[in-house]
């Protein structure tokens, strides 16, 4: 079984942890992707000057 969740970080406690350890078998394993959407890969790419140019540079070319 493979399931997505997606919710606030602030909403990660005890009590969210134990009602997904009840949803699969004792032998399952978890992966935890934290991502900040605040700070996706355009912003990053748009955060400095350099990158800034950076990019320009490659859709001019």
């Amino acid at each position: 079984m493979e399931a997505t969740f997606n919710f606030s970080i602030n909403s990660l406690n005890a009590e969210l942890i134990k009602k997904n350890q009840a949803m699969f078998s004792n032998n399952a394993t978890i992966e935890l992707k934290v991502t900040d959407l605040e700070l996706d890969e355009t912003n990053y790419l748009l955060s400095t000057q350099e990158n800034r140019n950076s990019l320009q540079k490659s859709i001019n070319q």
